[in-house]
C-alpha cells in the first residue's frame, strides 16, 4: 500500500522554497485536498463515492500541462502511486501505511540492539517468529501465551 504521508512530505520538500502562487504549490495543495476527502463525512459513508471522486481529481491533476520540473516530479510520482494511494484512502483510517510501519518497529529495534543476524537463516527465523507472535497477538489477544504454548506442544497446523 502506498502512503499519503510519504507523498505529501515529498511534495512539501519539493515546494518548500517555491512562492505560494507557483504551479508546484498549487499541485501540492490539490493533493492535500484529495487526501482530506476521506475526512469529509459525505465520503466516509460511501467508499465507492470516495474512490470515484479521488480518482477523478487525481486524473485531472495528472492531465496538467506544464514545463515546471517540480510539478513534473510530483506528477510522475503521483502517476506511479495512483492506485495505491486511492486504496490507502479507502482502507486505512488515515491514508498512510503507518500501521504497518508501527508493527515492524519492535522488530527493527530488536535487530538494531542485537546488531542483526549473522546469517540469512537467522534473518528468516527472526521474520517467521515475529510473524507468528504478531498473528497470535492479533487473533488471540487475551490468551496469547496459553494459546501459543498449547500450539507449540501439539504442533502448528494440527487440529
Amino acid at each position: 500500500m502506498y502512503c499519503w504521508a510519504h507523498l505529501l512530505r515529498f511534495c512539501y520538500e519539493e515546494t518548500f522554497d517555491k512562492p505560494p502562487d507557483s504551479e508546484s504549490v498549487s499541485a501540492r495543495d490539490k493533493l492535500v485536498e484529495i487526501y482530506r476527502l476521506s475526512k469529509n463525512p459525505l465520503y466516509q459513508t460511501n467508499t465507492q463515492y470516495l474512490e470515484s471522486e479521488a480518482a477523478n481529481r487525481i486524473n485531472q491533476l495528472l492531465e496538467t500541462k506544464t514545463d515546471d520540473l517540480t510539478v513534473l516530479n510530483i506528477l510522475r510520482r503521483l502517476n506511479k502511486q495512483k492506485g495505491g494511494l486511492i486504496r490507502a484512502l479507502i482502507m486505512s483510517p488515515n491514508g498512510t501505511n503507518n500501521f504497518a510501519e508501527q508493527e515492524l518497529r519492535p522488530i527493527a529495534l530488536a535487530r538494531k540492539i542485537s546488531y542483526g543476524s549473522n546469517t540469512f537463516g537467522g534473518m528468516e527465523t527472526t521474520a517467521v517468529l515475529a510473524s507468528v507472535i504478531q498473528t497470535y497477538a492479533r487473533t488471540k489477544p487475551n490468551t496469547f501465551f496459553p494459546s501459543l504454548a498449547a500450539d507449540i506442544r501439539q504442533g502448528f497446523g494440527k487440529p
